[in-house]
């Protein structure tokens, strides 16, 4: 998505504070909601390493990836 050059020159809301407390409110709400057990992740059961990505982007494509896909590719990530 493009934005224009005006509203490139506008800083957000985060970065001059405006409206802190009620960006604060919908925070404490989220955590609140999180907490109770009511947001699930979407990651699929499926673990791939980073030498399996082919495999990985090949079960998106077909389809067959439930939620997100994630490779790991740091140490101890096995072949």
């Amino acid at each position: 998505m493009r934005t224009s050059p005006a509203r490139k020159a506008m800083p957000s809301a985060f970065m001059t504070g405006e409206r802190r407390a009620h960006h604060g409110m919908i925070l404490v709400e989220a955590t609140k909601i999180v907490e109770a057990g009511a947001v699930t992740h979407a990651l699929g059961p499926r673990r791939f390493t980073l030498a399996r990505v082919s495999d990985a982007c090949r079960a998106i494509a077909d389809g067959m990836a439930r939620g997100k896909s994630s490779a790991d590719v740091g140490e101890g990530a096995s072949a």
